[in-house]
């Protein structure tokens, strides 16, 4: 479920209106879909120069025997180095789909001359790490693979966004970041470059 809804910081405004300088989306997901390696929401969509700040928590029941949820963004257990990590994809910010656990809390910035493949929009993708999808949902609550989902901490996943269009945000570049203006097909970096490219071209 995807709830929107738009802001200045003097007024407020419908999600329907276009974006303009300086307005900011808060984007609600409840339950993302886990049952699927990754799903596009196309209706979240993003503007070259926008920044993105992510946050998200919850559980997801991941299938099996005895206590079964985990985490959503830095799930803990067997197994939890390479399955059951929720992701994102922000296109020009993020390389692909990433976990959520390494841009959580953090603004990512769209570079202001970023441009998507032919045909395609700048939208969100979110997706998950499993080897069986088949059993995962919301069903079922327990506290968890080592109790992490119990308390309140432990209810089904979520993620929000915060998205301010053309903003002011400006992320410094350290030498070894890498930065790109394009996509290809796959949402993955187009020709990226070293951040120190950008701050001494010569």
């Amino acid at each position: 479920m995807v709830a929107a809804q738009r802001r200045t910081r003097r007024d407020r405004g419908t999600p329907e209106s276009p974006p303009r300088q300086g307005q900011e989306l808060l984007v609600g997901i409840t339950q993302p879909d886990v049952r699927v390696a990754s799903k596009s929401y196309p209706a979240v969509v993003f503007h070259p120069g926008d920044s993105v700040t992510v946050t998200a928590g919850g559980c997801v029941q991941t299938g099996g025997h005895g206590k079964t949820w985990k985490r959503y963004v830095n799930p803990s257990g067997p197994n939890s180095d390479h399955l059951y990590h929720g992701l994102v994809q922000i296109p020009g910010a993020t390389a692909g789909l990433v976990r959520l656990s390494g841009v959580a809390g953090k603004t990512l910035v769209i570079p202001a001359g970023f441009s998507a493949p032919a045909g395609q929009t700048l939208h969100l993708t979110l997706g998950y790490e499993d080897d069986d999808y088949r059993d995962n949902g919301y069903y079922s609550h327990d506290d968890g693979t080592e109790n992490q989902c119990a308390g309140t901490a432990g209810g089904p996943a979520w993620l929000k966004l915060t998205i301010l269009h053309g903003g002011s945000a400006t992320v410094a570049l350290a030498p070894f970041d890498l930065t790109w203006t394009a996509a290809d097909e796959n949402g993955l970096p187009l020709n990226p470059m070293w951040g120190k490219h950008v701050s001494q071209p010569s």
